[in-house]
C-alpha cells in the first residue's frame, strides 16, 4: 500500500531531517519513505520495518512550494526538522569570472572541482554532453540552453563560496536546476540565475 503525506508551508523553508515510525510490528518486509520536494525526488529513508523508528538526514533541501512523503506500508512521519533561510544575498560572480585563469584559484573554497561532472553534481541529465564538467559548463557560449548551463554552474559556485553572499543556497540552486530539467523550462531559471550572478562580487 502506497500512502502520501503532503505539507504546504506558508514560507520558504529547508528540510534537514525526518523520522519514519513503522506501525506494523509483524512486518519486517521492505518498507521505505521517499521525500519529494516541489514534485522532484530528493531522498529516501531506505528499507525499514518491524515497528522501527528511522531518522533520515538530508542536506538542507529547499522547499519553494510543497513537500511530501511517499510511504510504502503503514507508518507515520514525525519530527520533521525544517529551518527558515536567513536574510542575505546581493552578491554574485558571473560565469566569465569563474572561468578566467586569475579567478580559478577561487574554486577550491567552494568544495567543487573544475573536473566535477555537471550531471553528477546536479543530479540531472544535461542536453549537451554527459561528460560535461563544471568548468565546461561555465565556459559555454551564452545562447539558449547553453546560457542556462553556464549560469547554473556559476550559481552553484557562488552559493558554495564562503565569501560570496549569494541569494540562493547550494540546495536551492540544485533544486532549481532539477526543476528546470524536469519541466523543460530553462528560460525563467536562466533569467533568475543570470540576475543573481551579475550583481557583482569581491572575493579577497
Amino acid at each position: 500500500e502506497i500512502n502520501t503525506i503532503r505539507f504546504d508551508p506558508d514560507a520558504d523553508v529547508f528540510i534537514r531531517s525526518w523520522v519514519t515510525v513503522d506501525m506494523e510490528e509483524d512486518n519486517p518486509g521492505p518498507e521505505f519513505t521517499d521525500l519529494y520536494v516541489d514534485g522532484v525526488f530528493q531522498a529516501t529513508s531506505g528499507t525499514h520495518g518491524d515497528a522501527s523508528v528511522h531518522k533520515t538526514d538530508v542536506p538542507d533541501v529547499a522547499v519553494a512550494d510543497y513537500f511530501e512523503f511517499v510511504m510504502n506500508g503503514s507508518g507515520a512521519i514525525d519530527d520533521i526538522e525544517v529551518c527558515v533561510p536567513e536574510d542575505g544575498g546581493g552578491e554574485g560572480c558571473t560565469p566569465g569570472y569563474w572561468k578566467t585563469r586569475p579567478h580559478q584559484d577561487d574554486w577550491p573554497a567552494t568544495g567543487y572541482h573544475q573536473s566535477d561532472l555537471y550531471d553528477v553534481v546536479f543530479g540531472v541529465s544535461n542536453l549537451l554532453d554527459p561528460a560535461l564538467t563544471l568548468f565546461g559548463a561555465v565556459d559555454q557560449n551564452a545562447n539558449n540552453y547553453n546560457s542556462f548551463i553556464r549560469h547554473s554552474a556559476a550559481a552553484l559556485l557562488n552559493a558554495a563560496h564562503p565569501d560570496v553572499d549569494y541569494d540562493l543556497s547550494v540546495a536551492e540552486v540544485i533544486a532549481l536546476v532539477q526543476e528546470a530539467h524536469a519541466t523543460n523550462n530553462f528560460t525563467s531559471a536562466k533569467e533568475t540565475l543570470e540576475t543573481f550572478n551579475e550583481q557583482g562580487c569581491s572575493i579577497p
